[in-house]
């Protein structure tokens, strides 16, 4: 007798809290592409072209010898929400260290520059490296950091 009393209030706990926390499920989900929407509204949207035109700009603004921190505030360092494809673009979007052959600290940081194939993937042809050698701006592009002696 009890087991069946049990039972019957098991059953009708199940069949009360369920519908209740499937409808609370549903008021809690939020769609995170909307959320983030919401998160950046008094923010900036950023037009992936106005990104890749932005960051060309300012690499016209750097200077051969510069150090790093001089660079960097030229360059900016923050992200840009750029639509649910692709997101937030962190700028640098790259960031790699390596130790040259003679044992100097090498930087590169990547910045999203061009698009050479739209897929809604960033790929690293469609990014411009910037290097730094002991902190100092040694030079940018593809072309320099595959000559660059790592």
């Amino acid at each position: 007798m009890i087991m069946r009393s049990l039972s019957k209030l098991s059953f009708f706990a199940i069949l009360l809290l369920f519908p209740g926390f499937c409808l609370s499920s549903c008021i809690i989900r939020v769609d995170a592409d909307e959320m983030q929407f919401d998160e950046i509204r008094d923010g900036d949207r950023v037009d992936i072209r106005e990104l890749r035109s932005e960051n060309r700009r300012k690499l016209n603004m750097l200077e051969l010898g510069m150090d790093r921190e001089a660079a960097e505030d030229i360059m900016g360092s923050s992200a840009s929400w750029v639509g649910s494809n692709l997101g937030w673009i962190d700028s640098p979007y790259k960031t790699e260290s390596y130790t040259s052959e003679t044992g100097s600290p090498i930087l590169i940081l990547s910045y999203l520059t061009h698009v050479s194939k739209r897929d809604n993937i960033i790929a690293d042809d469609e990014l411009t490296p910037v290097a730094f050698r002991d902190g100092k701006l040694v030079g940018w592009g593809q072309a320099f950091v595959k000559n660059l002696d790592l």
